[in-house]
């Protein structure tokens, strides 16, 4: 299987063992507007964002409580992932409302989240780089725990 937000590089249609595949792709593309099956290796799905019914039922499936689905919703903008992620985090009270983040030790470790989110790849240089002063270490160290 291959996916991707966007379409295969045209040199992979100019493979002879490819080509009549994406030209079959080509012939049969309404731009994803539904499944579509248009050869029998290559089918277009489009992936739209849940809406609230879905993401609700995809709520409950994970076992996230009624009263925080509101708020998960909310948050993740119809993403199966960040849905599912955010349900998988306990409620640190009953009846507490949920944050996307929580309580963080302090603004750096924030701005470390910030950090990880952006790069490919963190290391203890980059925090240093980013973060100043501070104990880059014990920080690293923390990221390291976290899920």
């Amino acid at each position: 299987m291959l996916a991707s937000r966007v379409a295969p590089d045209p040199e992979w249609s100019l493979d002879p063992g490819w080509a009549p595949l994406f030209a079959a792709v080509r012939r049969c593309s309404p731009l994803f507007a539904a499944v579509r099956r248009c050869s029998p290796l290559f089918a277009e799905v489009a992936v739209r964002p849940l809406d609230a019914t879905q993401s609700d039922a995809l709520l409950a499936a994970r076992g996230a409580p009624a009263e925080q689905r509101g708020p998960f919703i909310a948050f993740a903008g119809g993403s199966p992932l960040a849905l599912s992620l955010a349900a998988s985090v306990p409620a640190a009270a009953p009846g507490a409302p949920w944050e996307p983040t929580g309580d963080l030790p302090s603004a750096v470790h924030r701005h470390a989240l910030e950090v990880v989110a952006q790069v490919y790849v963190t290391r203890e240089p980059l925090l240093r780089a980013v973060l100043g002063e501070t104990d880059t270490a014990t920080v690293l160290s923390w990221l390291r725990q976290q899920p």
